[in-house]
């Protein structure tokens, strides 16, 4: 009953903050790719390292960041990492689900020139700082919601390394000036 209330209010301030969004998306061509961030919900290990190889097989002139959340009261011993590989979880969460962290904070106030959201659920400790982020084009899976301004659709269950592929794929295909 409490979690459901806490659920409702969350969704509640989402609304809010959506409604209020200022977010104009810029096209963006993978070449003028300078600053990304990975935002990712890391259930398992499995998660991470798929996010990792990923990382590692990225140009060195891209400045990255990642971000996962863990829904756990704490992190775990493989969440301890190096930069660029950040984390959150329960603790760093306010009663409604929405971040707190100053870790957090800063990964929203971030100017990326691409967002990439690996999180195919809807959680609101996700939702919160997909929708007040600052990068200027977010690419993500398709969701009947518009957060994202590059929605790429998948079969369900498709391994995040597809998706990853396809959304390089595509930005290599948009032309700008």
């Amino acid at each position: 009953m409490i979690k459901a209330l806490k659920q409702y209010y969350g969704n509640m301030q989402l609304r809010k903050l959506q409604k209020h969004r200022h977010h104009k998306a810029v096209s963006v061509n993978w070449e003028q790719v300078k600053r990304m961030g990975i935002l990712y919900h890391c259930e398992s290990e499995g998660d991470f390292k798929t996010v990792k190889t990923y990382v590692e097989s990225l140009p060195e002139h891209i400045n990255l960041s990642t971000l996962g959340y863990v829904d756990a009261k704490e992190l775990s011993d493989f969440h301890i990492q190096a930069e660029p590989f950040r984390f959150y979880c329960q603790a760093d969460l306010n009663w409604y689900y929405k971040p707190v962290s100053a870790g957090v904070r800063d990964f929203i106030q971030e100017p990326f020139d691409l967002l990439i959201n690996l999180c195919d659920e809807d959680l609101l400790p996700l939702n919160f700082v997909l929708l007040q982020s600052h990068a200027r084009l977010i690419a993500g899976e398709y969701t009947d919601k518009q957060w994202h301004d590059l929605m790429i659709e998948t079969e369900k269950n498709a391994p995040k390394a597809y998706l990853l592929e396809q959304i390089e794929r595509y930005l290599k295909m948009i032309k700008t000036q």
